[in-house]
């Protein structure tokens, strides 16, 4: 019976350890393409979406998303805009955890924020 605290603990000790996982953040990298898409007749897995391609995998992917839905939205685009436009770098957290995918497989995390390097 008193051995039962403890494993409660263990367990939520574990369980806080996996969410926490899915959670990535990646430093200077930079926007190498933004795209924001809407509904399609095809259904392509990017649409109502804005997609960033980056220069290195963050999360295990190039590409992350945010639902053009999203409050945030505007500012995602527009600190990603300028990223592109200027060549600065950012510093990125993603969300494996929502995930979409694209045309041939390719998959996006879920963008959770983003500021400027510089």
């Amino acid at each position: 019976m008193k051995a039962l605290p403890y494993l409660s603990i263990a367990f939520s000790l574990l369980y806080s350890s996996v969410t926490q996982a899915e959670f990535y953040q990646c430093y200077g990298v930079e926007v190498k393409r933004v795209a924001v898409e809407r509904n399609r007749d095809d259904n392509f897995g990017f649409q109502n979406n804005m997609v960033i391609m980056l220069s290195a995998k963050c999360g295990g992917y190039e590409w992350t998303h945010t639902e053009i839905s999203h409050p945030l939205m505007s500012q995602f685009l527009n600190i990603a805009l300028a990223a592109k436009t200027t060549g600065i770098k950012v510093n990125i957290g993603v969300n494996t955890s929502t995930q979409i995918s694209g045309e041939a497989g390719v998959k996006a995390n879920q963008l959770a924020y983003i500021d400027l390097a510089g």
